[in-house]
């Protein structure tokens, strides 16, 4: 019993530093998502002018299949 009350103290600090690490994750993957939702949105607006077509056809196969469920919700509706 002893050992455990000395250990307690180390354990919830533990708990803490890997609720910690985990929020950070959490944090930084969000961070990931929007840079490359900004990223996409640049080669969206200047792939066009730039020979970039392929580039963001390549990478925007995520996104025309989000759109073709969102038209055809609308053309359901």
């Amino acid at each position: 019993m002893r050992t455990l009350d000395i250990l307690r103290p180390r354990l919830q600090r533990l708990h803490r530093l890997g609720e910690r690490a985990q929020d950070t994750r959490l944090m930084l993957g969000n961070y990931v998502i929007m840079a490359s939702l900004v990223g996409y949105s640049v080669l969206e607006g200047a792939g066009k002018q730039d020979g970039l077509e392929e580039l963001r056809d390549s990478i925007g196969y995520r996104r025309r299949s989000r759109r073709r469920r969102d038209d055809a919700a609308r053309g359901a509706s």
